[in-house]
Formats: structure tokens, sequence, C-alpha cells
């Protein structure tokens, strides 16, 4: 005889059991609302209905989903940069208590948050590194001495390569 509490809820799956056509259309979509909306993964799958196993299968197996999940980052990342962009320049209102009672609000600002903006919008603010080149120096003598290739050439290369992977901006 089976219990209430074994009896599987209606509307809802038992554990490892397959999902239909339909059901894989709805999951996917509820995945990618609450993934868009938050930036996290577990948020997702849990209003999916589905382990994040199957999460992972998805994007591997399913081109169409891996797609639909980098728009969906790309826009809770959109999220994500308005609540900075809300807290360092708007700011917000924080409650003030006194004696366990809210007596009213302070308007505060987030310069943390405002730095970490301008850090990844303005190159200029961006913290300075800075390299020890020693190392690439001594790799360059010994790859010049397998290859043949002089020293100045190298490093001639290597900074045409990464000049190109940071799109010419040197």
């Amino acid at each position: 005889m089976t219990s209430e509490a074994q009896k599987p809820q209606k509307g809802r799956r038992r554990q490892g059991q397959n999902l239909t056509g339909d059901e894989h259309v709805q999951a996917k979509a509820a995945f990618l609302d609450a993934f868009a909306q938050t930036g996290i993964m577990l948020v997702g799958c849990q209003a999916a209905g589905v382990h994040h196993t199957t999460l992972y299968r998805w994007l591997e197996h399913d081109e169409e989903f891996s797609l639909a999940y980098k728009q969906a980052e790309a826009q809770s990342n959109d999220v994500l940069r308005a609540e900075i962009y809300r807290r360092g320049k708007v700011g917000y209102d924080k409650p003030v208590y006194q004696g366990g009672k809210m007596v009213g609000t302070v308007h505060e600002y987030s310069d943390t948050l405002l730095i970490f903006l301008a850090k990844a919008r303005m190159p200029e603010f961006r913290d300075r590194v800075q390299i020890d080149h020693s190392y690439v120096d001594a790799e360059a003598e010994r790859i010049s001495r397998l290859t043949g290739v002089p020293v100045k050439e190298l490093l001639r290369r290597v900074d045409e390569l990464l000049r190109e992977r940071r799109g010419g901006n040197g």
C-alpha cells in the first residue's frame, strides 16, 4: 500500500522519469527565463524542475538551447550591470533603525560598485599589471636556440599576436 507521501504529486514527475516533448519545451523555457533574471543556474534548474545534470546534457547536445543559454546569460549580465549602475550612480534608500524601530531612511551610494563599473568600461581605471620580462626573455632565448629564429623576431611575433588578441589595442 502506498502512503500519501510516496504518491507523485499531480503534475510533477517522479525522480528519474523522462520528460515528454512538451515538458522539454516548457522546462527549457522556464530555465531560460529564471536564469536570465538571476544568472544562477540552480535557480533556473529549480524553476524548470530538472537536475543540473539535465541542464549540462541540454547544453552539450542541444545547439539551439545552448545558443539560447548564452543569450540568457548575456541578459542576466545586463541585469547585474543595471543593478551595479543603480546602486553606484542613482543610489538606494537604506532603512535607519533606532530602538528596534525603523525611523527613516538614508540615501546611499556604492562607491565600490561604481569603481568596478568604471574599471570594466574605462581602461584608464583598470589596475596596472607589472610583468617581469626576465622569464619571457629567457624563454625567447631558449626558443631561439631551438628554432634558429632571432630573439627580436620571436618577441615581435609574440607582440603582434597579443595585439591581435586585444583587437589591435596595444
